[in-house]
């Protein structure tokens, strides 16, 4: 999601960029030393489940992020874990694009079905909003040796409300493009965050599904950043869209 911190000073906390709870990303990196740690809820009318991501700012163009999604539905379980690296090949600013590329690689704890991709991350802060427009190519390697793949389009719109709001409204698709894949999938979210302190964020979202996917789903979570580095630098924020993920 999208979200203003622009508090007067940071103090002694790393601003935290929360990466939940949108289906996108933004091109900006963890700030480095430091670790971010998101948990979440999530549930829909088939299941209910938890997510969690640690990410952790190793260089000022460089983010890894190891995340863990746990579903459960009436009689079945499925978890996932994930691990991406995101590097920020040019930093957003006010009215400037920042483009970031993130690969990642997958694992599907229930069925034992590998998975990588790559997404491709625009970023464009501007005033009080920020868009980001993300690009994700998701495959998957099945028992029988074929691979599925799917594209993810996604398009977020931020807007900061004074310095401790923020709202978001997006849209996003899973399109099939390799293999039997589940059909087209469509929906439109929403959603809203609070910043406690520059290091601490609640927030909460919606999604409702259009086509192929959950006519709805509720989201609940908290990101927190502190730092790891002994003597990390402590940066002040710039007035503008933080957005996480």
């Amino acid at each position: 999601m999208l979200l203003v911190v622009a508090l007067a000073h940071a103090g002694p906390y790393p601003v935290a960029n929360p990466g939940r709870p949108s289906f996108s990303d933004n091109a900006s990196p963890v700030e480095t030393g430091a670790l971010e740690i998101e948990a979440g809820a999530a549930v829909d009318p088939e299941a209910a489940g938890l997510n969690y991501a640690l990410k952790l700012g190793v260089h000022p163009d460089a983010t890894l992020r190891l995340g863990l999604d746990h579903l459960v539905y009436p009689g079945a379980e499925i978890g996932t874990g994930n691990l991406s690296a995101k590097f920020t090949l040019r930093h957003p600013d006010a009215g400037r694009l920042g483009v970031a590329l993130a690969p990642f690689a997958a694992y599907d704890l229930s069925s034992s079905v590998p998975g990588f991709g790559v997404n491709l991350i625009g970023t464009l802060p501007f005033g009080p909003f920020q868009l980001d427009a993300n690009a994700l190519a998701d495959a998957q390697y099945l028992h029988d040796r074929s691979v599925t793949l799917a594209v993810d389009p996604v398009l977020t719109l931020g807007l900061g409300l004074g310095e401790r709001f923020g709202i978001y409204a997006e849209s996003y698709a899973i399109v099939p493009v390799l293999g039997e894949t589940e059909g087209l999938g469509l929906a439109a979210a929403g959603g809203l965050g609070f910043a406690f302190r520059p290091d601490l964020v609640l927030d909460a979202g919606c999604d409702v599904g259009l086509m192929g996917l959950p006519r709805w789903t509720a989201q609940l979570g908290v990101t927190w950043a502190g730092w790891v580095a002994k003597d990390s630098p402590m940066k002040t924020p710039s007035p503008r869209p933080r957005s996480p993920r």
